[in-house]
């Protein structure tokens, strides 16, 4: 599991030592992916694999099934509990700059676990709601009758934030972890560089992996949007309990199995953190990669109608979902090990044009024969072909091998961070935007009733949100120029393109805008009485 090291390094008399102290020679970390005292890395990226993999279909099940949420409430708690992302810049540049007793990266995987753990402990004895429909023995829902609950698709704001607390844990730990993986991969020679974030990636899908074992076979029951007898299955609080004992894992692990340099861990001041962040944002080089970051996110949009395509007329249930997922994870891994055997120096330009049309293609053809009603299968609809996930594999490295080139020696947290927080803005801001232009269409997108109706109308309606998506996404490759082509084009802005306070000044008076216009949205959709205006999403109140 060892990249290839600079053979520059094997001279040096204390390389190879197991009981070194590591050093300012940033390469001797690479090696030490197979040492017992550095399986914290690789387990921290099982579980977190296992741990989100597991309650992606949990919310699923507990708030679009149990509590049975509109869909563009439902869009709109997604980005809330997902908000804590938007922070990975401040989270890395405490890991580079705020060492906890001498360490940088091992003690913020800690309590990112720590904050995951005390959550999911909250949830695992959370009292829930009666279900908004009447439910029969083995738990399957009368959709024909009045609710029995009608205020339980209301009660989702205690949930919402557990999530969140959850999804900051994840990011607080990811955020140290990245800056670590970042100077594995510098520290890398040139033509391998991004393997050990490969296979970084890779120990992620195994721990979604095993996730969809359990859900698809143990979380099941027709109570959760499952095809199965609910007196057999888990409960959402069971399920909870189960993840306690992963995160615990992780959490120990990460607290005494992380080897990482002990060079330049002295504390530094926030303020100076501040202004290197200030610096790399000045450089044309980084705002390029910033504005492609963030347009392209912002026009990704999506359609609240994708949710009740799925559930309501392709008839898709936990089980058929988490078997997709299955081939989805095994066709990634080949994707990974394609990408990096054949592809590392590939134009980055040509794979998201390749991608884009490749996935377009892919999925209007299930989506639109399960629209009009020519094939409503449920494997149908999730028989997405291998090219999808394997163009998205390599997607996922190249926005590694990005970040390597961008960063220095000392600021890859930094780096990794501002650039998640950049898409973690963008992507939500995206999602909004298409609660509010998709809001407008009627009967509404978001309503599980108007697809129990299934009118022909109706039907020209979803349709013509999906190919709105597809458009916006065509659309955005118009911004592929600032993207570089690959690693040598990235190293040659970043050597010779000149800084500028005006490239900090428009990416920090943006990204301000899209987050307090975020937030407000966000916020207004955990109120009951502010969640049903258009401005929202909603059909107006």
């Amino acid at each position: 599991m060892n990249p290839e090291i600079n053979p520059e390094l094997v001279g040096n008399p204390d390389f190879g030592n197991p009981d070194m102290e590591l050093g300012s020679v940033t390469e001797k970390l690479s090696y030490r992916l197979n040492d017992f005292w550095n399986v914290g890395l690789p387990v921290n990226q099982v579980m977190l694999g296992f741990v989100a993999g597991s309650l992606y279909p949990a919310q699923n099940g507990i708030l679009l099934g149990y509590l049975n949420m509109e869909g563009y409430l439902f869009r709109s708690s997604k980005l809330l509990w997902e908000s804590p992302r938007i922070l990975m810049v401040i989270f890395g540049i405490l890991s580079d700059s705020r060492p906890i007793r001498g360490r940088r990266r091992g003690p913020y995987m800690v309590i990112g676990w720590a904050l995951m753990l005390t959550a999911i402990c909250i949830l695992s004895v959370w009292p829930l709601p009666e279900p908004y429909y009447c439910v029969d023995p083995d738990g399957s829902y009368r959709f024909k009758e009045a609710p029995c609950n009608p205020h339980a698709r209301h009660e989702y704001a205690p949930f919402v934030l557990l999530f969140a607390v959850i999804c900051l844990g994840q990011h607080v730990s990811l955020a140290a972890a990245n800056g670590l993986y970042t100077e594995y991969g510098k520290a890398e020679a040139e033509a391998v560089r991004g393997t050990t974030q490969t296979y970084m990636l890779m120990a992620r899908k195994c721990g979604e992996f095993a996730a969809v074992g359990i859900t698809a076979f143990a979380f099941n029951g027709k109570m959760y949007n499952g095809g199965w007898d609910q007196r057999y299955q888990l409960s959402f609080r069971e399920l909870c309990r189960i993840l306690i004992i992963p995160s615990a894992m992780a959490l120990l692990t990460s607290a005494y199995c992380v080897r990482e340099s002990t060079n330049g861990t002295k504390q530094s001041a926030f303020s100076a953190q501040a202004k290197s962040a200030w610096s790399l944002m000045s450089k044309k080089a980084f705002f390029y990669v910033a504005v492609w970051t963030v347009a392209g996110s912002v026009v990704n949009l999506g359609t609240p109608a994708g949710y009740f395509v799925s559930l309501e007329w392709a008839g898709v249930k936990t089980m058929q979902v988490q078997l997709s997922s299955l081939l989805g994870i095994l066709t990634t891994w080949l994707g990974l090990f394609i990408f990096k055997k054949y592809f590392l120096d590939m134009s980055w330009r040509k794979l998201i044009v390749v991608k884009t049309f490749a996935c377009i293609a892919i999925d209007s053809i299930p989506t639109l024969f399960t629209i009009f009603d020519v094939i409503r299968n449920q494997y149908f609809y999730l028989g997405e072909p291998l090219l999808d996930h394997v163009i998205t594999a390599g997607l996922d490295v190249q926005n590694m091998l990005l970040t390597n080139e961008v960063a220095d020696e000392d600021n890859a947290g930094l780096v990794g961070g501002l650039l998640a927080t950049m898409y973690c803005l963008s992507s939500p801001f995206g999602g909004i935007l298409s609660n509010q232009l998709f809001g407008l269409f009627t009967p509404s997108l978001s309503n599980r009733d108007n697809f129990i109706a299934d009118t022909w109308n109706f039907r020209l309606n979803v349709a013509m949100s999906f190919f709105i998506t597809w458009g916006f996404s065509i659309a955005s490759l118009s911004l592929l120029h600032f993207m570089p082509r690959q690693k040598l084009e990235a190293q040659e802005r970043k050597k010779k393109w000149p800084s500028s306070s005006k490239f900090a000044y428009a990416t920090a008076i943006c990204l301000a805008v899209a987050f307090l216009y975020q937030m407000t949205v966000e916020v207004m959709s955990l109120d009951e009485k502010l969640a049903c205006m258009k401005f929202v999403g909603g059909e107006g109140c």
